[in-house]
């Protein structure tokens, strides 16, 4: 009877674990266990992935304070969650304003894009999957209204060894229509869409898979 019931407890107890909890990506480098720590191969660890829940890893630096996201067409560039997405479809799908040879990255168009791109060209801190964050990523609202990602976590993360976050916009991943891309506040926390020629900053992130 003892061990039936033993049983039963413990049936209960991993019923009531959060789903997302036995999905999580453990945080494996112990050089950097806090939100904000350098790791030692100079990124900045940026606590988990607020919807694959993989460790999610900063630039120590802007790339850029003043960089465009990329010329006005409509693109598929409209992932809410995973920006690597958006970086890939620009690489290989996005407009230019010409037609383009067979062999000629349009990506030079979408600036933004480009400046994540060229750290993965030079395999930037011994990694060649850095990309522009998406917009949940930059800043993710739950249904409890208790999270707001990278703008959330921001002190932690200034109070780091990298660069802190300019009180300024910077730009997501994510378009919104063919005109407009969305963009974080990191001074008020707005979360607004702006027109793509404008000159925001830039802050490349990547993931553990």
């Amino acid at each position: 009877m003892k061990l039936i019931t033993s049983i039963f407890l413990a049936t209960l107890a991993l019923l009531a674990t959060p789903a997302t909890a036995t999905n999580m990506t453990k945080q494996t480098d112990t050089s950097c266990l806090n939100i904000g720590d350098q790791c030692t191969d100079g990124t900045i660890y940026a606590g988990n992935h607020p919807h694959l829940l993989t460790p999610l890893f900063l630039h120590p630096h802007d790339q850029s304070t003043q960089a465009t996201w990329g010329i006005a067409t409509d693109t598929k560039a409209t992932d809410t969650i995973d920006g690597k997405n958006n970086l890939e479809w620009i690489k290989n799908h996005a407009p230019a304003w010409t037609e383009q040879t067979s062999n000629e990255s349009n990506i030079k168009h979408y600036l933004a894009f480009k400046l994540c791109e060229d750290l993965n060209i030079a395999a930037e801190f011994g990694h060649t999957d850095w990309y522009l964050p998406s917009k949940e990523e930059l800043h993710y609202l739950s249904s409890k209204e208790e999270l707001h990602y990278l703008w959330s976590v921001q002190d932690k993360i200034n109070a780091g060894a990298g660069t802190p976050f300019a009180q300024n916009s910077y730009w997501s991943s994510t378009q919104q229509n063919q005109h407009t891309a969305w963009f974080q506040n990191f001074s008020d926390g707005t979360l607004l869409d702006y027109e793509k020629d404008a000159n925001l900053h830039i802050r490349c992130i990547r993931k553990n898979q």
